[in-house]
């Protein structure tokens, strides 16, 4: 009899588990990343281009709405070229999209100078407003 009553109640458990719907889709992680080689190292801003082959690695890690992007290059000898961290959030779920970001962003220089090598880091924040509409 017990045996019975606990198969019974044990199968009961077991389909309302495997009924109920999944409703953390939307609040779980989505981890994705890129890695490229760039042949002339072409920076957004023109005045930060690096002007040989570069690494360039990108992270992008989304949570709902907000994604967070760090991105970084290095050139062949491992000397760091620049270093970006985008936050965006996704305001519009639908076909109309809108992205709101923010970027704090680093890029490197160095400079040969009589008797000695400059390093210098050109810090800069960004904001961006991004709208799209899909057909």
């Amino acid at each position: 009899m017990t045996s019975r009553f606990f198969n019974l109640f044990f199968i009961l458990i077991m389909s309302c588990l495997v009924a109920e719907e999944n409703k953390s889709d939307d609040y779980d992680f989505i981890i994705s990343g890129s890695l490229s080689i760039s042949n002339n190292g072409v920076a957004p801003v023109p005045s930060f281009t690096l002007g040989e082959p570069a690494l360039i690695n990108s992270v992008s890690i989304t949570k709902g709405r907000l994604t967070f992007t760090p991105e970084t290059g290095l050139d062949f000898s491992g000397n760091p070229w620049f270093i970006e961290n985008w936050f965006r959030w996704q305001i519009f779920d639908d076909r109309f999209k809108t992205n709101l970001g923010v970027d704090w962003s680093f890029f490197f220089q160095n400079y040969d100078v009589p008797n000695a090598n400059v390093h210098e880091v050109v810090r800069y924040l960004a904001l961006e407003i991004a709208t799209g509409y899909d057909i």
